[in-house]
């Protein structure tokens, strides 16, 4: 059994140090310029702010849905730098912090957390004193054991981090894609209106009670057309069908008219149904639907249906604002080498995203199991 150690009391009273340091529940330390595009601290208070070197642990109060009892973590980016004194700053006197890097990103003391925090009035921060954070008490493996279980979990990050990255790289390569056909076309004198081989199905209008938790259909709102491929769960759910205009099939391609308008992804499943503000896309020539899909994923018409759907209280698109969309396209040919590329390269980048869901699935999985 150990407690937490030492609180960092050095202040920043010689200015040793100016890297501003932000604890994210999602980005761990990291400095400010770099979370927020600047430092937001105040130049005259930093002499009190704690310096804290590499292998020092931060904890951020804050609640956020990542982080219920806020984040733990442990500088590992820079050498040295300085927390708001809002945070608690402490050093471990163990070898053991590769182990409770990876113990703080479980949820193993949150309770301790629940049962010794202040019911303070502030919602937004767990309220907490330091001398009773710091009796926190953890359980120490042996050396061997903490090693084995730092290393797994090490590998495993890097495995996340690198789908991840390579799941970025296809993001660019598409986007480059998208940015080359675009100049190319501006030679082009073959021009195209979205209005000539298809026009627009909009959703039914679900409201709260028709919802419930074992309905036998999907329905896909402007929340799961994400401008992925394929639209994403989780779905709510109904137990009827309002009208068979309303079933969706396989490969539908569908657009947000609401919000953040102009995303576009397909049906993936059956059993889907589809909700007011969101439209089908409802195709004359079916060979033009890949088409639609690889312009709609251009800046030019994401530019364009933001600039029609201002106005109102939140963004919001017409039906005659997609329809009447034109632009400059190359020849058939030259279209289709470009669009199997895109394709190409989103179905690389779905088993990506799959294979990173389930190597963060079974990383969670083994925090739970891990840990006691």
């Amino acid at each position: 059994m150990h407690e937490i150690s030492t609180k960092i009391k050095k202040k920043n009273t010689k200015l040793e140090a100016t890297l501003v340091l932000s604890n994210s529940a999602t980005n761990g330390i990291i400095s400010q310029n770099d979370y927020f595009d600047k430092d937001i601290a105040n130049d005259e208070n930093i002499d009190k702010y704690y310096v804290i070197s590499k292998g020092d642990f931060v904890y951020n109060p804050r609640k956020s849905s990542n982080a219920p009892y806020g984040p733990i973590n442990i500088l590992e980016k820079y050498d040295k730098g300085i927390a708001s004194p809002l945070y608690t700053c402490f050093s471990i006197k163990t070898d053991k912090q590769e182990f409770l890097k990876y113990y703080f990103k479980s949820n193993k003391w949150h309770r301790f957390i629940y049962i010794n925090g202040d019911k303070g009035a502030r919602g937004d921060r767990v309220s907490i004193k330091d001398d009773v954070f710091y009796k926190m008490p953890i359980m120490i493996p042996t050396y061997l054991e903490s090693e084995k279980l730092s290393n797994l979990l090490s590998l495993l990050e890097r495995k996340i981090t690198i789908a991840r990255s390579k799941y970025e790289t296809l993001k660019k390569y598409k986007k480059g894609l998208l940015q080359t056909y675009m100049k190319l076309v501006k030679k082009s004198d073959k021009i195209f209106k979205i209005s000539s081989v298809c026009k627009l199905l909009s959703g039914y209008n679900f409201t709260p009670n028709d919802y419930c938790e074992d309905g036998k259909f999907d329905v896909v709102t402007i929340g799961n057309v994400l401008d992925e491929r394929y639209v994403e769960g989780p779905f709510k759910k109904v137990n009827y069908l309002p009208s068979e205009s309303y079933l969706l099939y396989e490969d539908d391609l569908l657009i947000s008219m609401t919000g953040n308008v102009g995303r576009t992804s397909l049906v993936k499943t059956k059993n889907q149904l589809l909700n007011q503000r969101v439209c089908k896309f409802d195709f004359n020539k079916s060979n033009t639907k890949e088409l639609i899909y690889f312009i709609t994923k251009s800046d030019n018409f994401k530019r364009r249906m933001f600039v029609l759907a201002q106005g109102g209280a939140q963004p919001n698109l017409k039906n005659k604002d997609i329809l009447s969309y034109r632009c400059r396209i190359l020849n058939n040919e030259q279209n289709e080498r470009f669009i199997n590329t895109y394709k190409l390269i989103d179905d690389e980048s779905i088993l990506l995203y799959k294979k990173n869901k389930k190597l963060h699935q079974l990383k969670t999985q083994l925090m739970k199991d891990l840990f006691i």
